[in-house]
């Protein structure tokens, strides 16, 4: 069931179905599961460290990369 109808609402609906195909193909969305407790104690260090998932994600693919190139 949609909510109410609302400015922002029909607008955001407009912008999704307009950008559908390029957000998609710009981004993509991992469906992957980790334990609640890890979870936990991650986005608690990400908090207090002020780093977003994204900003995670990248730092750690960057140190990878450099762990292998060796």
């Amino acid at each position: 069931m949609r909510k109410e109808d609302t400015p922002s609402r029909n607008s955001r609906r407009k912008y999704e179905k307009v950008h559908f195909v390029e957000r998609k193909e710009a981004n993509k969305v991992w469906g992957t599961s980790v334990p609640r407790t890890f979870a936990d104690e991650l986005d608690e260090f990400l908090k207090e460290n002020n780093i977003s998932k994204a900003g995670f994600l990248y730092m750690s693919f960057d140190l990878i990369k450099e762990k292998y190139k060796k």
